[in-house]
């Protein structure tokens, strides 16, 4: 059974609070005369979305991904990192994994849904996250987390 570390959730809210601000004052910043909506999801909402809608193109641009970075153990690769929340996860590729991200929760910004679906019949294995941020943010420092 997955164990994650338990969080203070009022320090997430204000990181991501923080972290939404920031982004909205460099979209003004370039000339937006608005910052474009912007959404918060968990990697299990973004998931069930999909599943409901039959399609991810229809996702916006603006949305951000939240979840536990971690190795999965029913992997035949235990290298893979797999973004998670407590129901779900979702194969991800980084460009450069930090081991200190390893079991953190963290803020994934820059994504690509990748559909490796054969003639729209979509497996566990068809759908992956390639991550484009350089490095995720973590949303709680180490020190902060406790086991369960």
């Amino acid at each position: 059974m997955t164990r994650f570390m338990t969080v203070d959730k009022e320090l997430v809210k204000q990181k991501l609070r923080q972290e939404q601000q920031s982004w909205e004052e460099e979209q003004i910043a370039s000339d937006c005369s608005e910052a474009p909506s912007l959404q918060i999801w968990t990697v299990g909402k973004l998931l069930r979305v999909i599943e409901a809608s039959g399609s991810h193109h229809t996702l916006t641009q603006h949305l951000w991904l939240t979840g536990f970075l971690r190795f999965c153990d029913e992997d035949e690769e235990y290298d893979t990192l797999h973004l998670c929340d407590a129901n779900t996860e979702l194969k991800s590729f980084l460009l450069d994994p930090n081991p200190q991200l390893v079991d953190r929760l963290v803020l994934v910004k820059n994504w690509v849904l990748v559909d490796k679906a054969f003639r729209g019949v979509r497996t566990a294995d068809s759908l992956f996250l390639e991550v484009q941020d350089e490095k995720p943010i973590m949303l709680q420092p180490p020190r902060e987390l406790s086991l369960d």
